[in-house]
């Protein structure tokens, strides 16, 4: 009785596994880099537009670097939706003393739920900062990024910046994308999510029925209760 209970149950863990496996972690990136963008100072920012497949967006990691210098002064992190004069959604500050050279930087705001098929656009700028005492961010120059572009002194490039955005989607969310992963590009049935949907909870359903019948007997419940003699 024990065997056929663990079966079912490792089954389930195994498709549990093989779940967040396949769909963790959420990213969208681009790490190629071989040339900086120039001093972040002044009225020089730098910025880049990127699409978001996912719900979620919470955190983005942009390639700095300091020119193996010791860089004072404030620089700050914009986030907006759609082109770059967008509404801002999140604004960070931090010490450039704090940023280290060639490493990538990590900027948390607060999950954006229903940023899903959305263009954003994120900016570094430090307006205090002089020649000399400025940060910079890595960028690619064989726009290897074709979702986005990087925008220097506020125009265009045909560059990338260097960055890793990160999503936390709900549970029910994690599981919508999953399951149009899991039907994208199949033919007939097999290509509709919700038929993945409805075997999931039946199996789930099959499951918790079996284990409740297991407790049930393994706990002696229904058993006719008669007196010592």
């Amino acid at each position: 009785m024990l065997l056929i209970w663990a079966v079912p149950l490792f089954g389930l863990l195994l498709i549990l596994a093989a779940f967040y496996n396949k769909l963790t972690p959420l990213t969208v990136s681009q790490k190629f880099n071989n040339q900086p963008a120039g001093e972040i100072q002044g009225s020089f920012s730098v910025g880049q537009t990127f699409y978001s497949p996912y719900p979620g967006l919470n955190s983005i990691d942009v390639l700095l670097a300091t020119y193996q210098k010791q860089i004072s002064g404030q620089v700050t992190f914009n986030l907006t939706e759609g082109p770059p004069d967008g509404t801002k959604l999140a604004s960070i500050s931090f010490d450039a003393a704090s940023v280290e050279d060639n490493r990538f930087r990590s900027m948390e705001f607060p999950s954006l739920d229903e940023s899903a098929g959305k263009t954003y656009f994120f900016s570094l700028e430090a307006p205090a900062s002089r020649p000399g005492n400025a940060i910079t961010a890595w960028t690619d120059s064989h726009n290897p990024y074709p979702e986005g572009m990087a925008y220097l002194g506020g125009n265009p490039v045909e560059n990338d910046l260097a960055f890793v955005a990160y999503f936390q989607p709900s549970p029910w969310q994690l599981a919508d994308i999953y399951l149009d992963r899991l039907a994208r590009g199949k033919p007939g049935l097999w290509g509709n999510k919700a038929f993945y949907a409805v075997i999931s909870l039946l199996y789930l359903a099959l499951l918790g029925t079996f284990l409740a019948v297991f407790l049930r007997k393994a706990m002696g419940e229904g058993q006719e209760w008669r007196p010592r003699k």
